[in-house]
């Protein structure tokens, strides 16, 4: 299946096709005759989710969750129009974010203000209210089982404080979200991948994302799913601590020194390109200038953001 990208343990990698390919993942579960879905992408991601199911001999009734880190539309932008279609699923959600899932004409709201209304729509169309008796509140250490799974939920803020990530015993693994930062394919290279922390508008805290990175990699995870993208196998649990914990300290550094300077957060954005130039250069990852513009832009666009109002916020 063109989609589908078998991981092992009953996990499967789907492209969610949200902004291009490779770019955003969601993740199918299987255990015996049950499956969950992790991160749903948007409204064009539903179908091909039925897709990769149909593919499989699966049918939509034997999803018994929808799972999403948090909130962000890349994330939880496609979850009404798979309730929609997964009739025995409910949606697994952070008790910060279900509010927003139910009624998400705030969500909506904020989205258009970043991207605005055109792409807005062309991104993820019409974003419907969800029941909220097919709403699942998971607060930190709850856990639900599917089949002889069983995922284990702990609350992750920094980049988001509607953010949780999902423990999986089976696999010995997490999915990140956004916790653990972004990790395109060109990125992943031996020994060290480049993986980027995202501080995405509004609720960046920078103290909180490195507790939460290091909460997670305590647990010493033979991998992490991404959803930015894909898996990302754990060699040295210490080193990915120091190199996450760096940047984004490297960030808060940049941000404090510039940021009065500048007059929108365009130009911090440039600066982080700048930054960003300079690692792949360290780390000889075969990306020129005009290729890391293509892979980052909008990621450090949307960084700026968080780190502009981030600074406003606190130090204005």
């Amino acid at each position: 299946m063109k989609y589908e990208t078998p991981l092992g343990n009953d996990i499967s990698l789907i492209d969610t096709g949200l902004m291009g390919e490779a770019v955003v993942s969601c993740y199918l579960l299987k255990s015996a005759d049950e499956l969950a879905i992790i991160e749903t992408g948007n409204y064009q991601t539903a179908d091909r989710i039925l897709e990769v199911l149909k593919a499989n001999d699966l049918k939509p009734e034997q999803v018994t969750y929808i799972i999403v880190t948090h909130v962000h539309l890349d994330h939880a932008g496609g979850a009404s129009h798979l309730i929609a279609k997964l009739p025995n699923a409910q949606l697994v959600v952070h008790p910060s974010g279900a509010k927003h899932m139910i009624n998400p004409d705030n969500l909506v709201n904020a989205a258009i203000q970043v991207y605005g209304e055109e792409r807005f729509k062309q991104m993820y169309g019409d974003i419907a209210h969800i029941p909220s008796d097919r709403v699942k509140i998971a607060e930190d250490g709850d856990k639900i089982s599917f089949g002889q799974r069983v995922l284990a939920f702990h609350h992750t803020p920094g980049h988001a404080y509607h953010h949780f990530c999902i423990w999986d015993e089976l696999d010995q693994s997490w999915f990140t979200g956004d916790t653990f930062g972004l990790c395109y394919l060109p990125l992943k290279t031996s020994p060290k991948s480049l993986v980027i922390p995202t501080t995405t508008p509004t609720q960046f805290n920078p103290e909180a994302l490195k507790s939460s990175v290091s909460m997670l990699l305590s647990r010493l995870p033979k991998r992490v799913h991404l959803t930015h993208y894909g898996p990302l196998e754990i060699q040295d649990h210490s080193a990915m601590e120091a190199w996450i914990h760096n940047q984004i300290n490297d960030y808060v550094d940049i941000t404090l020194k510039h940021a009065s300077e500048c007059e929108d957060h365009h130009e911090l954005a440039s600066l982080l390109l700048d930054y960003y130039k300079g690692l792949v250069a360290e780390h000889n990852i075969a990306l020129d200038d005009e290729q890391l513009k293509q892979y980052l832009s909008m990621d450090m666009e949307l960084n700026a953001q968080g780190l502009f109002y981030w600074y406003n916020k606190h130090h204005s």
